[in-house]
């Protein structure tokens, strides 16, 4: 079984450790993990990715905001571009993910995130800065 996760929270490998269903599946670094749909840049949302640093491959879906985000802090290199996909996502716009479901991002209320605030004018908190998720599967 493939899953995908809403986000990366700073203990997502507590979350891990805790949910045997998470739990390498075919070997010592394997991870039934095969995407993971980021709802905005704050630290809750992505100091968790550091924790799927294995090179194991999985889809990252985000805003093209919330990866630029990514891509301007170097730490989030030790997820290898050549082994983790990174998909930039339009609001509104369907997406498949893995297990048959398919997602679509929308703008919500919110800012930049706090480390953020005051760095950079091209990150204003527009539209893409925080979205929320649904989701669909089997016509629900």
């Amino acid at each position: 079984m493939q899953w995908t996760l809403l986000n990366a929270a700073p203990d997502l490998r507590a979350q891990i450790v805790a949910t045997a269903a998470l739990h390498p599946q075919g070997g010592l670094r394997s991870s039934p993990i095969a995407a993971v749909v980021l709802t905005g840049g704050e630290v809750d949302q992505v100091a968790g990715l550091l924790n799927l640093r294995e090179r194991q491959p999985f889809t990252l879906f985000a805003t093209a905001e919330t990866l630029g985000i990514l891509k301007t802090n170097p730490i989030f290199d030790v997820l290898a571009h050549h082994v983790v996909k990174r998909r930039a996502i339009a609001i509104g716009v369907p997406f498949d993910l893995p297990g048959g479901m398919q997602a679509t991002l929308f703008a919500v209320p919110g800012k930049v995130p706090l480390y953020l605030e005051g760095s950079a004018a091209t990150l204003a908190g527009g539209a893409e800065s925080n979205v929320g998720v649904e989701i669909r599967a089997s016509g629900a």
